[in-house]
């Protein structure tokens, strides 16, 4: 009840910054299109830009939406454009946002388990890793990421509205730095290396799930 009340306001919210969004200038699309090139992805995406969100972030499954904060598109912090629009395609080129939304839709059927929040912050660790290390090598620079990446999550602390999958969103900024360093020189890091790890784990939520429904359904009513 009360998860699926708060998903809906959270899709509803979502779609209510997206309408009131701006468009972005024409440099800042150009730059997009150009790293997406650069990452051979296939996919449209549109950018806008908003006042709602302070940090990155990118939303819709079947029209992808990069959401900018207004800073970013301004002269004065173009030096940290390439870094974002690298992480926020990269999301786009895993699905993270169709994932993201099968485990909150899969979170309101088996709200009682909470395993299935461990393995569904355990993957989104995962997807922010992969487009992290896939930023910094655009970037041929995993320190001047990681310090773009320490901004945004500096200026994300000042306010508490953040949709989406948001670029620096709560997680542990220095255990992505690292993360960043020590992949930054490795053989490419894959989403099925994560999926590989999910999938079980999902696999033992659902089938714990039910089986705690079946023994429910099961029990006999209560002597009165």
């Amino acid at each position: 009840g009360m998860a699926a009340l708060r998903l809906l306001v959270g899709f509803r919210q979502i779609a209510r910054v997206c309408r009131a969004a701006a468009p972005v200038p024409e440099w800042v699309q150009a730059t997009a299109v150009g790293i997406a090139e650069s990452l051979k992805l296939g996919r449209r995406f549109e950018i806008r830009q908003t006042d709602e969100v302070q940090s990155p972030c990118i939303v819709g499954i079947f029209r992808p939406l990069i959401l900018l904060p207004n800073r970013q598109c301004q002269a004065e912090h173009q030096d940290e454009l390439p870094a974002i629009l690298a992480h926020e395609l990269a999301h786009l080129q895993g699905l993270d946002v169709l994932w993201n939304t099968a485990f909150s839709c899969l979170s309101i059927g088996l709200w009682f388990h909470p395993f299935l929040w461990r393995v569904r912050l355990a993957h989104a660790d995962a997807c922010d890793a992969v487009s992290d290390t896939t930023a910094a090598r655009y970037l041929g620079d995993a320190q001047k990421y990681g310090r773009t990446l320490a901004r945004l999550a500096l200026r994300n602390a000042e306010r508490e509205l953040t949709i989406g999958l948001a670029m620096a969103r709560g997680s542990s900024l220095k255990h992505r730095l690292e993360t960043v360093q020590r992949n930054m020189f490795r053989a490419t890091i894959s989403r099925l290396l994560a999926s590989c790890f999910v999938i079980p784990c999902l696999a033992i939520v659902l089938l714990c799930g039910l089986l705690t429904l079946t023994r429910s359904e099961a029990a006999p009513p209560p002597v009165t």
